[in-house]
């Protein structure tokens, strides 16, 4: 099985009002988004998972262009706005995103070092 890899963008923060150039005003801008990214794979016949989580600043400057009213949001739109901004700091932001979750969860499942007790 590949690795599945499955976002959870559904907690936002939002400004109750904001204005664009032209100071036309808009309700519940969504200014930042917690984020969670969830690795999912079966290693060795066992189910193994490992979530990176984070909050990712949107960029508001421009809120006159496709601006979509919160009441009309999906998850598709947030998830597409993180990923996008994340990729505008680095480019490939969300590729080693992807990675290190994925690495994590292989770590998980192939541990370098285990804990035991002598008795």
């Amino acid at each position: 099985m590949a690795i599945k890899y499955t976002w959870d963008c559904k907690t936002v923060n939002t400004y109750p009002t904001a204005s664009n150039s032209e100071n036309v005003e808009y309700n519940d801008v969504i200014h930042e988004a917690h984020w969670s990214l969830k690795a999912h794979d079966i290693i060795n016949g066992v189910s193994q998972s490992y979530s990176s989580i984070g909050v990712q600043t949107l960029d508001t400057s421009n809120l006159s262009t496709d601006f979509i009213s919160f009441d009309n949001i999906k998850h598709s739109d947030i998830v597409g706005w993180v990923t996008s901004s994340m990729n505008s700091i680095d480019e490939n932001a969300v590729a080693n995103l992807k990675n290190a979750t994925s690495q994590s969860m292989v770590d998980i499942a192939y541990p370098k070092s285990v804990i035991k007790t002598i008795e």
